[in-house]
């Protein structure tokens, strides 16, 4: 896995508030609901405006499709029933998010006592390409012009019993 920042990295990280471009957002795990974005905004011509005020992931249900009578009528609820924040894995970069990410540990609360527990490198922030935005030839003298894109990606790894989710945020 392999990403390279020719021009270095246009992220600022302040605690849990990320600034990239023109972007600007905060952060945070829910032990429920895992990683939780808040206060996306956007600055045009010098002015923030809001875009999004909380983006999550309220749940996600799995039907097993099993069609024996001991199994049709279940279906795991996971975020409700396992918690998809307090089961985040640690990211491993050059595996799991390219070598140019940031990781950042959470603290979620402990199930039995409610003593807080650290989550060690369980979000990663990165940029990557997005491919071609544009590209043109001039016919008449052969110049070449053309522009690729950026993507910061905010992710998130979560496992549960036996199946591992990554739940990642695209910022274009």
């Amino acid at each position: 896995m392999c990403s390279s920042d020719l021009e270095g990295s246009s992220l600022l990280v302040e605690g849990q508030r990320l600034s990239w471009y023109k972007w600007s957002l905060q952060y945070s795990v829910d032990p429920i609901f895992g990683l939780q974005l808040f206060h996306i905004t956007y600055n045009a011509d010098c002015e923030q405006r809001s875009v999004i005020y909380k983006l999550s992931m309220a749940e996600m249900f799995v039907p097993y499709g099993a069609s024996g009578r001991a199994w049709r009528w279940r279906s795991a609820f996971d975020a409700g029933e396992y918690g998809i924040g307090k089961n985040a894995n640690e990211l491993r970069v050059g595996l799991d998010v390219p070598e140019n990410a940031q990781l950042f540990d959470c603290v979620v609360a402990d199930d039995l006592d409610g003593e807080p527990r650290t989550l060690r490198g369980c979000v990663a922030a990165f940029e990557q390409d997005a491919g071609l935005l544009y590209k043109h030839t001039d016919t008449f003298t052969g110049d070449v012009d053309g522009r690729r894109g950026r993507s910061l990606v905010l992710t998130m790894m979560t496992t549960d019993r036996k199946s591992t989710r990554l739940n990642s945020s695209h910022i274009t």
